[in-house]
This record gives structure tokens, sequence and C-alpha cells, in this order.
């Protein structure tokens, strides 16, 4: 979208912002995909149906669907497309949750600074506005650092710059490209 057209619907205000949040039952949502994505479905369909069902789906397969679809939004691809989608106002606080520094600004900040969300408290020395999660018991220390982000799942640890944490995309095409598609 160009500039000026931005400019124009803010100045209108008729318009809304799709901030991407939907109300939607699972049904709903995978009739609609099937309905309006055919290329999409395909690919995906029955790893969507068993994740809408509460099956379980492996990191593998879910990452051999993934590379089966060309990249195309959700928004693209169904809800610009759909006649049974509605816009409502909403008057609410609202954050994209799309990456680990906004997640992080959702925790209670601590001492100095600190972000925690861990089940072991972490070892904080000389730490100052780190965002530490964690989905293991593993205890984690941090001497001397500030502005980092460190995430701990059970298979892989990302130590970023806070003001890096879109980078993590390109951790993401790396380990694609090592056939690393286990870890994501």
């Amino acid at each position: 979208m160009h500039t000026a057209r931005a400019r124009r619907f803010v100045a209108d205000g008729a318009y809304l912002w799709n901030a991407g949040m939907l109300l939607a039952r699972p049904e709903r949502i995978l009739a609609e995909t099937r309905a309006l994505a055919p290329e999409v479905w395909d690919a995906l369909g029955p790893t969507l149906e068993r994740i809408a069902t509460g099956q379980p789906v492996s990191r593998r397969a879910l990452a051999r669907a993934y590379r089966a679809v060309r990249p195309l939004s959700f928004d693209y691809a169904v809800l610009e497309r759909s006649r049974r989608v509605f816009a409502l106002r909403g008057r609410f606080a609202w954050s994209d949750l799309g990456s680990w520094d906004a997640l992080g600004a959702q925790l209670a900040e601590g001492e100095e600074g600190n972000r925690i969300h861990t089940p072991v408290a972490p070892v904080l020395l000389d730490a100052r506005h780190n965002v530490v999660w964690s989905s293991t018991d593993e205890t984690i220390a941090l001497v001397g650092v500030e502005g980092l982000l460190v995430i701990q799942t059970t298979d892989a640890l990302l130590v970023c710059a806070n003001q890096r944490a879109q980078d993590v995309r390109k951790v993401v095409d790396e380990l694609v490209r090592r056939s690393r598609g286990d870890l994501l």
C-alpha cells in the first residue's frame, strides 16, 4: 500500500485495522481454507485437521507439511476472499506477540529491568534488561550482560541481543538450510 493511500485511510476514519485476531470455530477456519485456498489445503489440510481436533502432530510431520506449501499468508489466502468474515471495532490493549521481544514486553519487569518466565529462578548477577524464558527445569545464569533474549526449550537454546530479535528468522532459514527442521 502506498503511503498517501494509507494516510487517506487513517484520516477518513472509516477503515479498520486488521490486528489478526480471529474468533471462529476450528471447523469454520478449516472449511474456509479448504474452499478458498485449495493449494494450502492440499499441503496442510490433514495436518490442520489433526491439530484442530487435538490429535498429536510431530514436529517432523508439521515441518514436512509446511515445506510442501508455497509461502502464502492466511490473510491473503482466506480472510480477504471469505464472505463470512466480519470486522469489529475494538477498544482494548493489544500487542503482536509474534516475536520474543514482544512476548518479553508482556512479562512483569523485575529487578534490574529483567523479564523472566522460567520454572526455576535464574541466577542473575549484574544482569540488566534481559528477557529470560525457559520451558525446562535447567538453571540459567546470566553474569554481566545487558539487553539479551535468552530462550531455552527442551531441544534448543537461543541467545541474542534484544534489538536483533527479528533476526531469529535468519536462524530459522539457516536451520532449514542445514536440514534441521526437527528444531523448528
